[in-house]
């Protein structure tokens, strides 16, 4: 039997688990609301109209945000070793993928087909840019866990090296190769994630944006669409 359980989701904000793994393939898809997938090596943002897989043996946590609806389905191990990508990934939602989930059959019978297209579709999706990797390094975790505490802080690159004393050239070089972006990229990509986060509980935009860092409004909803395709209104309409 592949596909092992389809569960309908709907809660509030969770938090405070630990990280844990199991032996079967997990997909989020996410209707409303955010989900939050933290591993060893990053987190992912599921927003809504997206999907997320979690192979076999990843340790992960999923954390919700605001009235988080959609569908959680396990897939026994062999299959998602066989069929499915080898590491996690976000990828948007197709009316394809869509309407493989909702037909697809619990019977083992009937419903090789529908997992055998689905894992086709899947994989032909690119993977959406909704990662964010945490280096290894310590001192460059300073940085990162400062600015998961305090987004809106904008001490660009000089002073952080000011503050955990590493040579301008040296943090440049060690921050890419940790984290396959430059210290702005990443900043961004927080800053965003972090918005999504928020916009899923509730929190209006005018409020969102300079908490996380953006001078005005106008200047994070750019930043925003430029980033996933849409406003943050139309992602997080009710």
């Amino acid at each position: 039997m592949d596909l092992l359980e389809v569960q309908h989701l709907a809660r509030g904000a969770q938090h405070g688990a630990k990280l844990h793994a199991q032996l079967e393939g997990r997909l989020f898809r996410v209707t409303s609301g955010v989900v939050s997938v933290h591993t060893e090596r990053g987190m992912w943002v599921v927003p809504p109209g997206f999907m997320a897989w979690i192979p076999p043996m990843q340790l992960h946590l999923p954390v919700t945000h605001g009235d988080m609806r959609g569908l959680r389905l396990n897939f026994a191990e062999t299959w998602s070793r066989e069929q499915m990508p080898a590491a996690a990934r976000v990828i948007r939602q197709t009316p394809l993928l869509v309407s493989l989930l909702e037909e697809m059959p619990l019977d083992p019978s009937q419903n090789a087909v529908y997992l055998q297209v689905f894992a086709d579709a899947f994989a032909r999706k690119p993977e959406q840019d909704l990662f964010l990797p945490v280096p290894n390094d310590e001192r460059l975790r300073r940085i990162t866990q400062g600015l998961f505490e305090q987004p809106d802080n904008d001490a660009d690159l000089d002073e952080w090296v000011e503050i955990i004393g590493v040579p301008r050239r040296t943090l440049t070089r060690r921050f890419n190769r940790e984290t396959g972006m430059s210290f702005a990229q990443w900043r961004q990509q927080l800053r965003l994630m972090l918005a999504m986060e928020q916009l899923a509980a509730g929190e209006p935009i005018a409020e969102v944006a300079p908490r996380v860092g953006y001078q005005s409004v106008s200047a994070f909803i750019q930043v925003f669409r430029r980033a996933l395709g849409e406003t943050p209104k139309s992602m997080f309409a009710s």
